[in-house]
């Protein structure tokens, strides 16, 4: 037997003298390689050890190779230190949206960051910083200091933002570029936010100094977010918001029709609100006279606007002693659920009632004058004014007419 045994060994070693190659599962080793192992059920296992075992092993020669039991990989001696040639496992915390990244000798999980974060490389390590740490106003402080933004304008889809930089003064000239960034994250950045671009022309312009941003394509009663982003990088460090509108000029809306919203810059407006006037769907069904001729009443102006239509209207409630005028009509009137109604003042019938979405809605407006709560500046003791909503006439009315009345209510 062991005769047997020798014989073997000695045609192997001979065999493998002649080919310099030896093949496991084959008699046809590849050419190229010096060990050929082919199985169609079984796989190749090279030593396993640990990495203390690994660390014990003496006169390493390059391209070594071991499994490590520790790591899950195999590792592949280089002449100078082990590299890693494979993973067997993501990280056991890995969840949906985190990133992995290699650190020279394991996976390492990286938690996905908060919305509008960046991704940078913090001390030789990759971390999430927040957009605000990473684009900041560092070198136009002074700048942003002088910058203001002012809402203009608001509808459901759509809104106007005003920049402006103190009158008669110009950009530091290094501002090559300035926009708008819009969002609905509260924190509106690059990344996260449409770019809208603001004029530096408008901006340098000798007494001007403004430029208006218009902010289309909105999505109704929605939140937006807005800052100034100078140069592309650095933001600034306010931020202010608008809430897009509900409901459109026209609706229906707590009981009549929409009439007039609330501009940024009026007394009424509440930034996220909605506030305004409806208008009833239809006229009363009597006619009046203003009232109190020949009495200026205490409390009343000639001028005003939308806003002043509810002051106008508790003036004449409170020092008209006449019974049954227009205002007081209406302030006793309860209709769809409402008893807040009041006498339209000139400047709402002519900037709300007779504008097309409006008065397209509108039913039962009929040619003729209708009665507003302000005074005539001529002589307001004796007369006031009236409008024929349909073609805009406005006159100067004695107190003492009657003509015809469209209750409006604040809201």
């Amino acid at each position: 037997m062991k005769r047997r045994l020798l014989s073997l060994i000695a045609i192997l070693m001979f065999c493998n003298s002649i080919s310099a190659q030896v093949g496991i599962g084959t008699i046809n080793p590849e050419p190229s390689a010096a060990l050929d192992v082919t199985s169609s059920n079984k796989g190749f296992l090279p030593p396993r050890l640990t990495t203390i075992q690994r660390n014990g092993i003496l006169n390493l020669t390059p391209g070594l190779t071991i499994y490590n039991v520790d790591k899950a990989c195999i590792e592949v001696y280089n002449g100078t230190t082990w590299e890693s040639l494979t993973s067997s496992k993501l990280p056991e915390s890995s969840n949906a949206n985190d990133i992995l990244y290699w650190d020279g000798s394991e996976w390492v999980n990286l938690a996905i960051g908060e919305e509008g974060s960046i991704l940078k490389v913090v001390n030789g390590a990759l971390s999430w910083v927040t957009a605000a740490s990473s684009q900041v106003s560092y070198g136009f402080e002074d700048q942003f200091n002088d910058l203001t933004t002012e809402l203009q304008d608001l509808k459901t889809d759509f809104a106007k933002v005003r920049v402006k930089i103190s009158f008669g003064t110009s950009l530091d000239p290094n501002v090559t570029e300035m926009s708008l960034l819009v969002s609905t994250n509260p924190n509106p950045v690059p990344i996260n936010s449409t770019e809208l671009t603001i004029s530096l022309s408008d901006l340098n312009q000798e007494y001007l100094n403004q430029s208006d941003v218009n902010i289309t394509s909105l999505e109704a009663n929605t939140t937006y977010y807005y800052r100034v982003l100078i140069n592309g990088e650095f933001v600034s460090e306010d931020i202010s918001f608008f809430k897009t509108y509900s409901h459109e000029l026209g609706d229906s809306y707590q009981g009549g029709i929409l009439a007039y919203l609330y501009k940024p810059w009026e007394d009424g407006f509440v930034n996220g609100q909605m506030h305004g006037f409806v208008v009833a769907e239809s006229d009363l069904s009597v006619t009046a006279a203003w009232g109190c001729e020949g009495t200026h009443l205490a409390g009343m102006i000639t001028g005003g606007s939308a806003a002043s239509t509810s002051s106008q209207n508790q003036a004449i409630i409170n020092n008209c002693s006449d019974a049954n005028t227009a205002a007081k009509l209406c302030n006793n009137l309860t209709l769809n659920g409402y008893s807040d109604w009041l006498l339209p003042s000139k400047d709402l019938i002519n900037g709300g009632i007779r504008q097309g979405d409006v008065l397209n809605n509108l039913t039962g407006i009929t040619s003729g004058y209708y009665w507003s709560c302000t005074p005539h500046s001529n002589n307001p003791s004796t007369s006031a004014w009236a409008t024929d909503i349909l073609s805009g006439s406005n006159i100067q009315a004695s107190k003492s007419t009657s003509y015809k009345i469209r209750p409006v209510r604040e809201f």
